[in-house]
């Protein structure tokens, strides 16, 4: 169900549902409510794109479909949905190929080694840098795959309270900042590689809440063309 409002005022503060069913000869109908959902009226940050240039595929994007949607990470005790929104971005040629030359060499894919950008304004508070990187290829991995290594080499930048955003499967050796750097909107922070939990070319883009649980909250990234 989609609700159009032209003004967060115009919003309601809680959201129910009531199912009504009517079984077969019996008389008069059967109704539920369900309890109440609240509704986040904070206005959703806009963030810039993380990377540059045309030709980008959300080759595992926020869909249904994805991979991400349903990656439940038990941590704690509890289970998280903490990549409900990552995009994993990959630069493909006019072709549609993604590599040329050698598809087990990471330096043939056109993304590899392209830079990455902050989104906003924010703090870095935590990153990992030194996990050495994949030969490209499902199940090539240079490191066994823990909640420490799941997303290579990384930053992770703070925008707001509580809300962060994550560039995950870096090159080694490649991160511009340091842990505590004040960064801006568009400064590079490190370059796409192949670490962690990646098969090759792909860079990831994350929306968190919390960490380490990871827990996702969408963003709105301007549709404009990648310059």
């Amino acid at each position: 169900m989609w609700v159009s409002a032209s003004s967060p005022s115009e919003l309601p503060s809680v959201l129910r549902h009531r199912v009504t069913v009517k079984v077969a000869d019996e008389p008069g109908e059967l109704s539920t409510d369900t309890p109440g959902v609240s509704v986040d009226r904070k206005p959703l940050i806009v963030i810039a794109p993380p990377r540059r240039g045309g030709n980008w595929v959300a080759e595992n994007g926020p869909s249904n479909s994805s991979f991400h949607r349903r990656a439940i990470l038990p941590i704690n005790g509890k289970s998280h949905i903490g990549q409900k929104f990552a995009i994993d971005w990959a630069q493909i040629y006019p072709d549609g190929a993604w590599y040329r030359g050698d598809q087990r060499h990471n330096q043939d894919y056109l993304s590899y080694g392209q830079p990455v950008y902050a989104v906003a304004d924010g703090t870095i508070t935590e990153l990992k840098d030194g996990i050495p990187e994949n030969t490209p290829g499902p199940t090539s991995r240079a490191v066994e795959i823990t909640l420490e290594t799941l997303a290579g080499n990384h930053v992770i930048e703070r925008i707001e309270d509580g809300v962060y955003a994550t560039f995950a499967h870096l090159r080694p050796g490649s991160l511009r900042v340091k842990l505590g750097d004040r960064v801006h909107r568009g400064q590079v922070l490190g370059l796409l590689g192949n670490s962690g939990n990646s098969d090759a070319h792909i860079y990831t883009f994350k929306y968190v809440m919390r960490i380490p649980c990871w827990r996702a909250r969408a963003f709105h990234m301007p549709s404009h063309p990648l310059t």
